[in-house]
């Protein structure tokens, strides 16, 4: 964003502020006891509620998310918030994340938890917040990502700039779905998948070859993978590892949910929150997806794997996965000139479920 187009948009929003004392500012490491006291009350009726009744896992998942994330910079994390006579009424943020662009690892952000107090909604604060917010960041970050929308934050986004790329696919199987229709990988596979505790050095030659063969994918070095899938405050996952000739070749993340909307709330499901493997690999993929369904099948109704990646579906499919409905939209706003065509390139993309909030909510 040109330096003019900066200014144009901090006159414009200073111009929709009405005269009642509302400010847009970033939020400020000194005032995390204050922002707790804005997420408890402005999430105690969302569906999400549970998440915020702890105050002390409420501020320890904060501080993870946005402080120690490998991806954050230092200094005040890169959440804005909306105040109206010093109270804090409505706040978005941008997870931090790496995001490996051909050859270069770029600096970006999740845009998230557009969060308005309901006593102060529609009124268009969401839509000056983010525009504030991204005004800032613009210069210090080369790509904003978004998954998930509403119809209102779906416009929102678009007449901010955002492209959309589609939908991060959802794909399914059935726990009773296993009726010897798929092969399972036998003595002839040259595959082998087991458990294992963490991430070791092996992970960081495994993203160190993959990386080269996916245009635009989130960074997946032992570090990002260790805060991500150990560090977790409030989630567990189990880890598998597929090893070809005594090499590391791919691995899966799981863990169990119930869901928590909708007719079938309540419903018990296994997610692959990530997988990965070399997209020219169908061996490995497939043997790592059908360890995934048989390591959760006698605990859950259901196994999800939720993806963007057009050379997988194949994969997904030989595996016994069934693609239905997604309402999971991607998109993306890029501040990089340089990559700006392939970060807008939908078949350059290689997404999971846990890459993204849309695993933690």
């Amino acid at each position: 964003m040109a330096e003019n187009d900066k200014n144009t948009l901090k006159e414009t929003v200073a111009q929709a502020a009405p005269s009642s004392g509302i400010v847009f500012e970033r939020l400020f490491l000194k005032d995390a006891e204050e922002h707790t006291d804005f997420l408890v009350d402005a999430y105690k009726d969302e569906f999400n509620s549970y998440k915020f009744r702890d105050r002390d896992l409420v501020k320890r998942s904060w501080r993870w998310e946005y402080v120690e994330n490998p991806a954050a910079s230092e200094g005040n994390p890169p959440v804005w918030i909306c105040r109206m006579k010093g109270m804090i009424i409505a706040q978005v943020c941008f997870m931090p994340a790496s995001v490996q662009v051909k050859d270069k690892t770029l600096k970006g952000g999740w845009c998230q938890d557009l969060m308005i107090r309901s006593q102060y909604r529609n009124m268009g604060l969401g839509y000056h917040l983010i525009r504030h917010a991204l005004g800032e960041l613009a210069g210090s970050v080369d790509i904003a990502l978004v998954s998930g929308t509403n119809d209102a934050s779906y416009v929102l986004l678009k007449n901010s700039g955002f492209t959309d790329l589609g939908f991060i696919g959802r794909n399914i199987r059935p726990a009773l779905f296993d009726f010897g229709l798929f092969r399972k990988p036998g003595a002839g596979s040259q595959v082998k998948v087991s458990a294992v505790d963490g991430f070791d050095e092996r992970f960081d030659r495994l993203w160190g070859r993959v990386s080269r063969e996916i245009p635009c994918i989130i960074q997946r070095d032992r570090a990002s993978l260790d805060w991500r899938f150990r560090k977790n405050p409030y989630l567990n996952y189990r880890i598998l590892a597929a090893e070809k000739g005594g090499e590391l070749v791919g691995y899966a993340v799981l863990r169990k949910d119930a869901l928590k909307r909708g007719v079938i709330s309540g419903l018990k499901v296994g997610i692959v929150s990530d997988i990965l493997f070399d997209p020219r690999d169908i061996e490995t993929g497939r043997a790592l997806l059908i360890a995934a369904f048989q390591a959760l099948k006698k605990e859950v109704r259901l196994v999800r794997c939720d993806m963007l990646c057009e050379q997988l579906k194949p994969v997904l499919r030989s595996a016994g996965f069934i693609a239905i409905k997604s309402n999971n939209r991607f998109l993306a706003r890029s501040f990089n000139k340089e990559s700006d065509a392939v970060i807008k390139d939908k078949n350059a993309w290689y997404l999971t479920y846990g890459d993204s909030d849309l695993d933690l909510s």
